[in-house]
């Protein structure tokens, strides 16, 4: 009977930690906090759900700091792609981006133009041309007929 009195406390103090280990604080740029956990993401902000069950009005994305719009788009995908244009590069990324920076090449190679020809010899120099030569030729023959 002490055992299962003893899971049950266990399973109790469990979910208990749980729920605080969902709860996190947002730094605000004002200097705020919020302590809770974000619900209903959009484009326009996001509603944190505060830790006495009440919804936090919509707080826009730029009110909060570069840490917290980290930490919230590594935690859930559907934030990420909402911050993303929020969250500003580190100084590494920078440097990555310049190193990979693209370069145009001028100087290459130019193809030279084929060597002009008559028009007879185009003609008669492929199967089709031949083909429509004698269809005209024929079509002449029958016309004068």
């Amino acid at each position: 009977m002490r055992k299962l009195q003893f899971i049950c406390i266990g399973v109790l103090a469990c979910c208990l930690l749980a729920g605080l280990a969902r709860a996190a604080t947002f730094q605000l740029t004002g200097g705020q906090t919020l302590t809770g956990e974000p619900a209903s993401p959009t484009e326009k902000g996001v509603l944190i759900k505060l830790e006495d069950g009440t919804y936090s009005e919509r707080t826009a994305w730029d009110k909060f700091s570069q840490d917290d719009l980290k930490k919230m788009a590594a935690a859930n995908p559907k934030i990420a792609a909402l911050v993303e244009q929020y969250i500003e590069p580190s100084e590494e990324e920078k440097k990555a981006a310049e190193k990979a920076a693209i370069v145009i090449k001028t100087d290459y190679a130019r193809l030279d133009h084929p060597a002009p020809g008559s028009l007879f010899k185009g003609l008669f120099s492929s199967g089709i041309g031949v083909l429509a030569f004698l269809l005209i030729y024929v079509a002449n023959i029958y016309a004068g007929y």
